[in-house]
């Protein structure tokens, strides 16, 4: 189910992925290297949220889409990596992991740490 190989084309490396949990409300935050400054690196869903299904998939979901900004998609852009930070909310109590998905792969799972409220 989790392939690299699409999104090993399109960027370097997802280099760290964390998840947890505050007050019902999952903080997403993801580190990685793009391969070119003409690329970017973008939230297009996520799962509870924008996305919905007939059936649980059993796991909060983030989409993220990779390519070349708009504009840049004929030119040539110079190979320099280029790091990027990803930082999403998902509203959600029920789910034990988030999984990323890439360019529309399912890519990483990672687990969701449960952090207490301090009031």
């Amino acid at each position: 189910m989790f392939r690299s190989q699409s999104y090993y084309r399109m960027m370097r490396s997802l280099d760290e992925a964390l998840a947890y949990r505050k007050d019902g409300i999952i903080y997403v935050l993801i580190i990685g290297e793009l391969p070119t400054p003409c690329d970017e690196a973008k939230v297009v869903d996520k799962y509870p949220g924008t996305r919905t299904y007939v059936r649980d998939p059993g796991s909060a979901e983030l989409f993220i889409e990779i390519g070349r900004k708009p504009g840049y998609e004929d030119l040539f852009c110079i190979q320099t990596l280029i790091p990027f930070f990803i930082g999403e909310e998902i509203q959600d109590s029920g789910h034990d992991t988030v999984t990323i998905y890439v360019n529309g792969e399912a890519y990483k799972r990672i687990p969701i740490e449960e952090k207490s409220s301090s009031h």
